[in-house]
């Protein structure tokens, strides 16, 4: 006998992977539910029992995948006394979800810069990275890194970051490890208290 709860959570699954994927192909205005439906192998009827709308997909599906890139992040990690080695692991474990989920990652990029993320949507994604802000906040409140906003620490680690992996992404360009080392070290510098 078939478990129906685990047959709509696998159908569910199907929609939540087909909307990604052709939403990455095609942006947001190319994609309508009767598409993501017909990718996903369901009736559109089907989507309307897990979504309002598509709008409601698009923002369930940012925080179900912000929330899946907090949670990879910060898997196992011990924050310790070193700030640098705790610097270093958030630097690369985003890295590493990039690399490791791009079609999650370019999603969550797209929905990012898009007048979608506002309100309750923009404060609940934000939440996902409190922890990890609070490893900065406590590397800054112990003189290890530069007193600087959050808005500004993002546009000094994470747009260096995105865009070597956006890079990495494309095929345009392979990021070696090294080179990845290379911008750590760089972006350290930048961040460290003198």
């Amino acid at each position: 006998m078939v478990d129906m709860r685990n047959l709509d959570l696998e159908k569910r699954k199907a929609v939540c992977k087909s909307a990604v994927r052709l939403i990455n192909q095609l942006g947001f205005d190319g994609v309508s539910i009767a598409k993501i439906a017909k990718e996903a192998h369901v009736s559109p009827a089907t989507i309307y029992i897990y979504f309002e709308n598509k709008e409601d997909m698009l923002k369930q599906l940012y925080l179900e995948l912000k929330q899946d890139m907090a949670s990879f992040i910060l898997k196992d990690f011990k924050p310790g006394p070193d700030h640098k080695a705790n610097f270093k692991h958030l630097f690369y474990q985003h890295w590493f979800f990039f690399y490791q989920h791009p079609d999650s990652f370019a999603f969550i990029e797209q929905f990012a810069n898009s007048p979608l993320l506002t309100g309750s949507c923009a404060e609940m994604g934000g939440r996902f990275y409190q922890p990890i802000m609070a490893i900065i906040h406590q590397a800054q409140q112990a003189g290890a890194i530069k007193p600087i906003s959050q808005a500004l620490y993002n546009a000094l680690v994470f747009a260096p970051l995105l865009q070597l992996a956006k890079l990495h992404a494309s095929g345009r360009q392979n990021i070696l490890p090294q080179e990845l080392e290379q911008v750590f070290e760089i972006i350290w510098a930048g961040l460290k208290a003198d």
